[in-house]
C-alpha cells in the first residue's frame, strides 16, 4: 500500500497481542516485544513557562541522555532536543505537556526532565 509515496505495510491483528505493538516516533508500528516508552502528562508550574531558558535548560540534559525525547502540547509533537521546537508549543505556567522518553537511560532521562519542566531547578 502507498500512502503519499510512501510505502507502509498492513499486519493482520488478530496475530498480535497488545504487548507486541510498538509506536515509533514517526507514527509506524514495529513489532518489538522488548521496548517499553515512558509516557508522562506533566503541568508546566514555572511563573513564566517554558520560556527560552528552561528550554535550553531541558535540551541540554535531554542531549546528555541516549534515548529519544519528544513533548507534545495540544496535539503538536517536537523533538525534545530542540530549542526551537520546544519553544513552538508556547507552555506557559498551567499547560499539559506530554513527555515522552524512549530508550536505555529512559528511566533516568524521564527523571531528570520532568525536574525542569515542573520548575524544580528554576
Amino acid at each position: 500500500m502507498s500512502l503519499l509515496g510512501k510505502q507502509i505495510s498492513t499486519v493482520s491483528v488478530s496475530d498480535l497481542s497488545e504487548k507486541d505493538i510498538f509506536y515509533n516516533f514517526d507514527g509506524r508500528t514495529q513489532l518489538d516485544t522488548n521496548c517499553i516508552m515512558i509516557t508522562e502528562t506533566i503541568v508546566i508550574k514555572n511563573e513564566v513557562g517554558l520560556h527560552a531558558r528552561p528550554a535550553a535548560q531541558f535540551v541540554k540534559v535531554a542531549e546528555k541522555f541516549a534515548s529519544k525525547v519528544r513533548l507534545c502540547k495540544d496535539g503538536i509533537w517536537v523533538n525534545g532536543k530542540s530549542v526551537l521546537g520546544i519553544l513552538t508549543l508556547a507552555a506557559e505556567k498551567g499547560s499539559q505537556v506530554i513527555l515522552e522518553v524512549d530508550g536505555e537511560d529512559e528511566q533516568d532521562a524521564l527523571k531528570e526532565l520532568k525536574k525542569i519542566l515542573e520548575g524544580v531547578n528554576d
